[in-house]
């Protein structure tokens, strides 16, 4: 959704077939160390966060074990008063929350099909 220069950090992205393959890699790697070590982790699902702000960030911040301050609820005005945001998103990093790229990936479906067979297993193990 955003046009990068071509670099080196986004060879595997030139294809739809290499950028699934690199996500299920990536994917069953971290699988794979969470089942063998002992790592600590949080998970936030895009939707949960979008539908229910303010209780995925208390939950967050209870894992990290920090206070909750009333500010997080405020963070794209903390945004927009920074003199500088480096991200092709800024636009939206100063919006409240919205849902309106819900489930954004289903209107890809028809084009994702061919690498389906590649994500399924991620699809169902991230309940989607």
């Amino acid at each position: 959704m955003q046009a990068f220069a071509p670099n080196e950090a986004m060879d595997n992205f030139y294809t739809l077939e290499r950028t699934a393959v690199l996500y299920a890699e990536v994917m069953e790697l971290w699988h794979r160390y969470t089942r063998l070590l002992p790592i600590n982790y949080h998970v936030i699902k895009y939707e949960n966060l979008i539908e229910n702000f303010s209780d995925e960030i208390h939950q967050l911040l209870a894992f990290l074990d920090l206070k909750w301050d009333e500010r997080v609820l405020e963070y794209n005005q903390h945004a927009r008063e920074r003199s500088h945001i480096n991200t092709p998103s800024y636009n939206q990093v100063t919006e409240k929350i919205y849902t309106r790229a819900r489930y954004r990936w289903q209107r890809y479906s028809e084009d994702m099909r061919p690498v389906m067979k590649k994500l399924s297993p991620f699809i169902t193990r991230f309940g989607y």
